[in-house]
């Protein structure tokens, strides 16, 4: 089983950031994340990380 650690983007858009073999371990490393802004002033362009659960071996992550 793999879970895949997403990026949230503000625009919508998603990245795969990478792939766990379990859901405890992606967790732990959408925790431990930082996104370091080029320009504090600015609104932050992520909105988050997320797990998701990659059931089929053919499926591809978002934006790999």
């Amino acid at each position: 089983m793999v879970f895949w650690l997403i990026l949230v983007l503000g625009s919508g858009e998603a990245l795969h950031v990478g792939n766990f073999t379990t859901s405890a371990a992606c967790e732990a490393a959408a925790k431990k994340a930082v996104m370091v802004s080029p320009n504090a002033a600015a609104p932050s362009p992520y909105l988050g990380f997320l797990c998701v659960q990659s059931n089929e071996t053919t499926t591809r992550p978002p934006g790999g």
